[in-house]
């Protein structure tokens, strides 16, 4: 049986969650049935690929920047003859499913990651992104969010009424939280003492993570807990991360945090740390949090949409108003510290749960089979 051919489009083939869990489904499938593609649009490699082609995937460069990007991904399309183009890429993924449409591409998704793409609402946005709801709507065989809250906010708020939204969460691999190291060893290597109180924060340096109201808080725990550490894990814009550190510096927070650059050993950390902080303006379903679940570890996060999702599902997550006083927020986060114990109970509820890369993999699957009944392919 031929396999399914399925392009994944992203802006980069980077450390992203969306990244990161597409490529854990490719782990999983069965290379006779399925052949995946990874298109990067920056037309750059990313840190990401080795592992893709590690894996069993190949990638694609199509650099959408300057003239004739549209010849370009028609001549990829034509040339690879996919049966399935599942773009990432918010908006933007209209004009990518236009072009599919023009190729025959018979599966054509759209998959919001996020409730916004963060980019404003000047009239020139307004504009364009008028525009590529136009075409997905046209174009679209399938639109997909990782959360009720980014269908909603990213589509339209009756999306039941449109036959093609379906909800697709995200999900983790919970056997990478399994018999983590010891946590003792992570402490004393980050200069951590074993009974001190040690948070964590897992997420790119952007402005959607929050990181300025983040160390606020923290500077609010600390206030009720004097020994408390902070670990921030991840990278991100330069200039945000310089205004970071200074504020850092002038909240007197220097030997407090631990600014860990990105990390390829998360279990590691959050099997050291006892709570994580997650105060985001806007997300589509983060996957630090979601990790963070697996490990069977206590979140305190903003209350967005899809946060309020996962809690319902997930007891160890507690949801705070971005309107509420940083010491509210550390009243939260004492609780939640004082409470952290029967972390493998929390941790093996969770895999039995929906938020994991196996019911991600087989509810995508689904989606993509539905070429075989508009190419006439015997499943």
């Amino acid at each position: 049986m031929k396999p399914i051919k399925v392009l994944h489009v992203f802006g980069t083939l980077n450390c992203g969650g969306a990244e990161m869990r597409t490529l854990e489904v490719l782990s999983r499938l069965d290379r006779r049935r399925y052949d995946l593609h990874f298109c990067a649009l920056s037309g750059r490699v990313g840190d990401l690929e080795g592992a893709i082609l590690k894996a069993g995937g190949k990638t694609q460069h199509v650099r959408v920047r300057g003239p004739g990007f549209s010849r370009r991904f028609r001549e990829l399309l034509a040339t690879e003859s996919y049966d399935v183009v599942h773009s990432h890429v918010h908006y933007f993924s209209g004009a990518v499913l236009r072009l599919a449409a023009q190729c025959g591409v018979p599966v054509r998704i759209v998959y919001f990651q996020s409730s916004q793409d963060g980019r404003g609402r000047n009239p020139w946005r307004q504009v364009y992104s008028g525009l590529m709801r136009r075409w997905i709507n046209r174009y679209a065989t399938d639109i997909l969010a990782v959360s009720e809250g980014a269908l909603s906010a990213a589509w339209r708020p009756d999306w039941q009424k449109d036959h093609r939204c379906q909800v697709i969460y995200q999900g983790v691999e919970v056997s990478r939280f399994k018999n983590a190291d010891d946590p003792q060893s992570v402490r004393r290597r980050l200069g951590v003492a074993d009974d001190a109180p040690l948070y964590i924060h897992v997420g790119r340096i952007t402005a959607a993570k929050n990181h300025e109201r983040l160390v606020e808080i923290f500077a609010a725990v600390r206030n009720l807990q004097p020994r408390a550490r902070l670990l921030v894990v991840g990278r991100g814009d330069k200039a945000l991360e310089a205004q970071l550190q200074q504020q850092i510096a002038n909240l007197g927070l220097d030997e407090a945090v631990v600014m860990c650059g990105e990390r390829d050993d998360i279990p590691r950390l959050l099997a050291a740390a006892d709570v994580m902080i997650f105060p985001s303006r806007w997300e589509g379903l983060p996957g630090a949090v979601l990790e963070a679940c697996a490990s069977g570890m206590p979140v305190v996060a903003s209350s967005l949409p899809s946060i309020g999702e996962i809690a319902q599902r997930v007891r160890t997550v507690q949801c705070v108003s971005l309107e509420s006083p940083n010491e509210n927020w550390a009243a939260a986060i004492q609780n939640a510290f004082q409470a952290r114990h029967g972390r493998a109970e929390a941790a093996r509820l969770f895999a039995q749960g929906e938020l994991t890369v196996e019911s991600l993999a087989r509810r995508t699957c689904r989606v993509w089979a539905r070429c075989r009944e508009t190419r006439g392919v015997a499943a």
